[in-house]
């Protein structure tokens, strides 16, 4: 066929045959995001068959004369009447999955409606005749009595398909009812234009507006892929992407046929070539981004799955730990209490090794109050309900009481007590008093506990900065490097701690530490190595 047959190409014509040729490509695009879906499946059929249509419209109107004319025309309404099934399969299709959603008698009465509506279109003047214009850009068509089959043909087809879809919709629910509403819109509004633009106008002798039905159809199929793609969680950025490269593809396709040389045809021809590989790498790199931003999202959301239940059974430990705690008190001051008056002999005298051994019970009991105190500090804590009370108080004082009751400790440990400040400064910060005094006697009982022989000194210092540093500084068995980065997390003890000192639960530091940020202080230890002391140091800022 020479391009010499094309001599009534218009703008008009030109455009609905890329009307055409865009719908094939977007009914493509969709099929090929998942080729096993059966809505996928008859969006692209109904796309075919608008394509075919709107091609041979634009061809109709391009040639010259002759029997083509007859040929396109004749070939145009026979795909136009593959529209009306298509929609009413993508209508019946759609949210539906893999499942096939006709039966086969369906099929057989859609089928039988096509061929007689072939017959139809076919038969000589029933359907229509051509009249070449001379006043109007597009080609007059005078309608025989055929015509009004034909319109009841399709409107029988658009109305069962949109009931279809009404009764999806009032079905449906969530983002699937709102694709569903537009997707009804969309076909409704489509299939009324084209009516209008292809048919009852021509019918009353207005040609010039064949183009209306092609664009719109174009513009509809491209808002129902749209649909499809994003309602079915694809990517719009591959399908973007792919759709980018399909025209540019065609565009360097159709300039082939525009060679003015062998020469000029071998560089177009290259060019294609190097534009399709680029193409299938970009289509590829942007498929491999989503699928791994995709897994990286479904990562990130198990993770935070998994954070929630952590969180969750956090709560629910601290829980559990508060009340065990409280529970745990009361028998314990109750042996404390017995423990002591048998000790004072109210229950009669006791023998060396009965005296012994309740002395024994009382001191376990008083450590595992420290140990039960420190677990509920801990839920109060982790729970954001540990209450503080501040004032200004003088530090000083509170060491200076806190020895007091730490003097005979050391003495019945050999060790000696000494307490370091300078009587002219100003220790007074403010604190929650019974925080810090817990605290600090942690500091001062550790120590004690953690040294064999020598001393346990507490210094009071004022920094050059205003903040006031206590130091407790002890002769004990010391910390290697890794200790001393450890000793202040939960449930972490020194690896020697335990040869000297099996009572402790390695939550005491950890309590302080939670204890002096509420103050905005720190607290932090030192020590030269293992067997040479340790230091360790909290700082406050200045009342």
């Amino acid at each position: 066929m020479g391009l010499e047959l094309f001599t009534n190409t218009t703008i008009q014509s030109l455009f609905v045959l890329g009307s055409g040729i865009l719908g094939f490509i977007i009914g493509a695009l969709v099929y090929s995001r998942d080729v096993r879906k059966v809505d996928g499946i008859s969006f692209f059929i109904l796309a075919w068959a608008f394509s075919m249509w709107a091609i041979l419209l634009g061809l109709f109107e391009s040639v010259g004369a002759g029997n083509l004319e007859y040929f396109f025309l004749n070939t145009m309404y026979i795909f136009a009447s593959i529209i009306p099934p298509a929609v009413l399969f993508f209508a019946t299709a759609l949210s539906s999955g893999k499942k096939v959603p006709f039966s086969w008698q369906k099929i057989l009465i859609a089928v039988a409606s096509f061929v007689l509506m072939s017959f139809v279109v076919l038969s000589p003047g029933f359907l229509f005749k051509i009249i070449e214009s001379s006043n109007t850009a597009a080609k007059e068509i005078i309608f025989g009595q055929g015509i009004f089959i034909f319109i009841f043909y399709i409107s029988w087809y658009v109305v069962m398909s949109l009931i279809v879809l009404f009764e999806k919709y009032k079905k449906s629910a969530g983002i699937f009812k709102k694709e569903i509403q537009y997707i009804f819109l969309s076909i409704l509004a489509c299939a009324v234009f084209i009516l209008f633009a292809n048919l009852v106008l021509p019918y009353f002798g207005f040609y010039d507006f064949f183009w209306i039905g092609p664009a719109i159809g174009l513009l509809t199929a491209g808002v129902i892929g749209y649909l499809i793609i994003k309602y079915n969680f694809w990517s719009l950025k591959l399908a973007a992407t792919d759709l980018f490269t399909s025209l540019i593809s065609l565009t360097l396709l159709f300039e082939l046929t525009l060679y003015s040389s062998k020469t000029d045809l071998a560089i177009k021809i290259l060019i294609l070539a190097l534009v399709l590989l680029a193409g299938f790498f970009l289509v590829r790199s942007v498929r491999n981004e989503i699928e791994n931003k995709e897994e990286v999202e479904k990562l990130a959301k198990e993770l935070a799955d998994v954070n929630t239940n952590l969180h969750r059974l956090d709560e629910q430990k601290s829980k559990f730990v508060a009340v065990s705690a409280h529970h745990l008190r009361d028998p314990l001051t109750a042996i404390r209490g017995y423990s002591s008056l048998i000790l004072e002999g109210s229950f009669g005298e006791l023998s060396v090794a009965t005296k012994e051994a309740m002395n024994r019970i009382s001191e376990s009991s008083k450590r595992l109050v420290v140990i039960i105190n420190d677990f509920m500090d801990i839920a109060k804590i982790e729970s954001g309900k540990m209450d503080y009370v501040f004032s200004k108080v003088d530090l000083k004082k509170i060491v200076t009481d806190m020895m007091n009751e730490m003097t005979l400790a050391a003495k019945e440990s050999g060790l000696e007590l000494g307490f370091e400040f300078d009587e002219t400064q100003n220790y007074r910060v403010n604190i929650d008093e019974g925080k810090i005094r817990q605290v600090v006697s942690n500091l001062v009982d550790n120590s004690i506990k953690y040294t064999p022989n020598g001393s346990v000194k507490i210094c009071l210092r004022k920094k050059s900065d205003g903040n006031i540093l206590l130091s407790v500084v002890d002769t004990g068995i010391g910390m290697n490097p890794e200790t001393v980065k450890k000793i202040f997390h939960k449930f972490s003890r020194a690896d020697e701690a335990s040869k000297f000192h099996t009572g402790g639960s390695g939550l005491g530091l950890y309590v302080a530490k939670e204890i002096l940020k509420k103050h905005d202080g720190r607290i932090w230890a030192e020590s030269s190595g293992l067997g040479k002391g340790s230091i360790f140091n909290l700082e406050l800022k200045e009342a």
